[in-house]
């Protein structure tokens, strides 16, 4: 049969057994306030540090709760701040933004000079990306003028010279005729 006792009793004199569990309960001041201490260091979140709560010194570290989902600045961004704050950059480290904001868009990344989403370099019609560039869609089959013609004018266009380069004919206006290349003296298909 096991004992029921914390302290283990073995085959130790009843002396011993009294001096282990007398040991113990000096202690339990101590044992109380490392455990709130550890308590602390998985929990907290208001903004402190942690201090180990026998010694009182300050660890001038936050918790690990705060370094996962706060939002104290100075902890230089918590892990959810990184991974899907779109709302401006990451708390504590304005200048980077999360991986969400990276991928569809968010204040700071969105039509911002020398930024912009993967999803707005890759799908965006109505502008540019960055204040410069335009996206990969708009290159292939958009119709802003001044992107110089997107491959798909370049490719089919017959009614007329492709958006952006107005002088140029697509190779299917070339082949087959179209307005522009037919109708012009020294041009036609």
């Amino acid at each position: 049969m096991s004992s029921k006792s914390p302290i283990y009793i073995g085959a130790g004199s009843a002396e011993y057994t009294v001096t282990q569990a007398l040991n113990v309960i000096s202690g339990a001041n101590e044992i109380a306030l490392n455990l709130l201490t550890v308590e602390d260091w998985v929990t907290l979140t208001d903004g402190t540090t942690v201090v180990d709560q026998f010694t009182n010194v300050d660890s001038n570290e936050y918790s690990a709760k705060e370094y996962a989902q706060g939002s104290q600045a100075s902890t230089g961004g918590s892990a959810k701040d990184y991974a899907t704050k779109v709302d401006g950059g990451v708390s504590g480290a304005t200048s980077d933004h999360s991986s969400k904001a990276w991928a569809v868009g968010g204040t700071g990344v969105s039509d911002t000079a020398s930024k912009g989403a993967a999803k707005e370099w890759a799908t965006e019609t109505t502008g540019t990306v960055d204040g410069t560039s335009y996206s990969s869609k708009e290159y292939s089959q958009g119709t802003q003028a001044s992107t110089g013609g997107s491959a798909k004018d370049y490719a089919t266009k017959v009614d007329g010279g492709v958006s952006g380069a107005t002088s140029d004919h697509s190779a299917k206006a070339w082949s087959v005729g179209g307005t522009g290349v037919t109708d012009t003296s020294g041009k036609g298909a």
